[in-house]
């Protein structure tokens, strides 16, 4: 039972569309995602937020290409596409758009939906089905009523795709003229559902990542071997679309984020094509002035209509962790200590830049096991002169029990620290005896000394407090990076992405122990170099009082001392008498002048 003929023909005239204007239509709404939102009921989407983000999606064109297959192998563009909006953009909605779209373009075409819950899955197959049902009256055919009150003008403009009510399951949607293939034209499924047996020409990840299976490791790693497992029913030629919000730096989309920002700073070619936009964002003229003195008229709001600058600002100020996630798409603006690889490469220095002499420390954050997923064990060894810290060492592995104590001690005889310094965690005790007798073994004595791990919370919150000192020191010109140093992308790359849930932070514990252990040497290094340098400066007055008596003396200015010698204040014999009681010199002739 279709609409067609003479009920059709009515609706038609209805719209006050002529059969020109109606085939018109339908093209347009093939080829612009943008236009058919709106035709099929999405009234809230603006141009300004919501038109690049429909142009972000596939651009189809079934008129050269009436068989999807040749269309997909014909495009040269990336297959791999990622968007990610604020919650509340309507970005689930334009997918199912997009979904829509590639239906009335080829029939028979394929697609998968996989969302991180079963009711989301549910969900997104009702809105896709729902443009595509009549509504019964009476037992007669006719558009649906839209939420303005008007018929559905994509049921008018597509009837042929559309099906009575009641028609299909809640997972799934098989448009009518489908003719071939045993999968459904829609299928969905939650991320964790297994799913074999079947090859798709469209997958799409809707809100795969939640904030349910995002909040451990364990869970992060799942939903990302899931996502590539899901990935092999994919055709060869097929477009796969992760569409979401972005909720950690160690969740799925964090990784491919991470990874297409490394291959743009190796100068290589994307391998994803990313759209992601906050909510707000300064404009131009007031970029780098303070966020909080910043007003309404200083920020540019993605979608003003309906994420207004109050609802923002007070979500900013409530919930800063959500509102960086779920409304600015970016976990790494909540990170409490922050540090950025642009401060970090400043502070690297060339080798031969890097003091020779000063005091040595070690300090040491210890794991027992070598499973790929366990810690790391990572030794940083510093060199401390005047008042400044630099880092000319990192030892990161995984050892055994029985391989820690000798990498620990050869460590030690190398670079021979006045001291070292271990974090007292278990088995430390233990380790600690080994370690000693790996030392008397290789003929080293440097002494160890061991941390509390201290009380209070532990985790990220205590990390963060840790790190501080070492944020400060590094930002305030005072810790340095020798070019030397073994693992240096490493550091930079735990330390730029420290305070998310994103791989390790071992590195960021070393050397927040070994700051924070040894920052009273580096006061008092610091208050040696003010005192020499305080006695230089009375010993250097005085001599230059003896010389220049008449000259004002200048601590910051030692060139009186260094060939650019200011000139004696000029006397006459007169002044000098007067100021000396002078009564001149006896001529070396003497009595010879009679």
């Amino acid at each position: 039972m279709q609409l067609n003929g003479d009920a059709l023909r009515t609706w038609i005239t209805k719209y006050g569309l002529t059969r020109d204007k109606w085939d018109e239509l339908r093209q347009k709404c093939k080829t612009d995602l943008f236009t058919l939102c709106k035709v099929i009921g999405l009234f809230d989407v603006t141009e300004f937020t919501h038109k690049e983000v429909c142009d972000h999606f596939v651009p189809k064109d079934s008129v050269a290409f009436p068989d999807f297959r040749d269309f997909a192998l014909a495009d040269s563009d990336l297959h791999f596409r990622d968007l990610f909006l604020p919650r509340g953009g309507f970005k689930s909605s334009i997918d199912s758009a997009d979904c829509i779209q590639w239906i009335i373009n080829w029939p028979n075409i394929t697609i998968l939906i996989l969302t991180g819950t079963y009711r989301l899955s549910r969900d997104f197959v009702k809105e896709i089905r729902t443009a595509f049902t009549f509504a019964d009256e009476g037992g007669q055919l006719k558009p649906r009523t839209l939420r303005n009150g008007k018929p559905s003008l994509f049921q008018v403009l597509f009837p042929e795709f559309c099906v009575p009510p009641r028609e299909g399951t809640e997972l799934e949607y098989s448009c009518p003229l489908k003719t071939f293939g045993k999968e459904p034209s829609v299928r969905a499924s939650s991320i964790e559902q297994a799913l074999s047996g079947f090859h798709y020409d469209i997958m799409k990840l809707d809100d795969v990542v939640t904030n349910e299976n995002c909040t451990t490791t364990e869970r992060r790693q799942s939903v990302r071997r899931q996502i590539e497992i899901a990935g092999e029913m994919l055709n060869p030629y097929g477009y796969f679309d992760k569409i979401g919000t972005w909720y950690d730096e160690d969740d799925a989309y964090g990784h491919e984020i991470l990874d297409e920002e490394k291959r743009a700073i190796n100068g290589e070619p994307p391998t994803v094509k990313i759209l992601l936009r906050p909510a707000m964002w300064p404009k131009p003229e007031a970029v780098g002035k303070p966020e909080e003195q910043m007003l309404e008229e200083d920020w540019v709001l993605w979608f003003p209509e309906r994420l207004t600058y109050t609802q923002l600002v007070r979500e900013r100020t409530k919930k800063p962790q959500t509102f960086a996630s779920q409304k600015m798409n970016n976990p790494r603006l909540f990170n409490l200590v922050r540090f950025t690889r642009e401060e970090m490469v400043k502070a690297t220095l060339p080798i031969t830049n890097v003091p020779t002499v000063g005091a040595i420390f070690s300090a040491w954050d210890t794991a027992y096991k070598t499973n790929a997923w366990n810690d790391y064990t990572v030794g940083m060894i510093g060199l401390f002169n005047e008042g400044k810290i630099f880092i000319v060492d990192m030892v990161r592995g995984r050892y055994g029990p029985f391989d820690l104590p000798r990498m620990i001690a050869s460590t030690l005889y190398r670079w021979k620290p006045s001291r070292s310094v271990i974090e007292d965690s278990n088995g430390v005790g233990l380790l600690e005896r080994e370690i000693w007798r790996e030392c008397r073994m290789v003929g080293s004595s440097a002494p160890l000394e061991l941390q509390p791990l201290g009380k209070g919370q532990k985790g990220v919150t205590d990390k963060m407090s840790k790190a501080k000192l070492l944020a400060r020191l590094l930002f305030s010109g005072r810790l340095f990076f020798s070019s030397s140093c073994t693992g240096l992308e490493d550091i930079y790359e735990e330390l730029e992405r420290f305070g998310s849930s994103r791989g390790h932070d071992d590195i960021v514990c070393a050397l927040s122990l070994l700051v924070n252990r040894f920052a009273g040497s580096l006061d008092a290094q610091i208050a040696e170099s003010e005192a020499t340098t305080l006695a230089r400066n009375a010993s250097m007055r005085q001599w230059h009082d003896r010389i220049y008596p008449k000259a004002g003396y200048d601590a910051s200015d030692s060139n009186w001392m260094f060939g650019a010698i200011p000139e004696p204040a000029a006397y006459s014999s007169g002044q000098l008498a007067e100021d000396e009681g002078y009564s001149g010199l006896p001529s070396i002739l003497g009595d010879l002048e009679g």
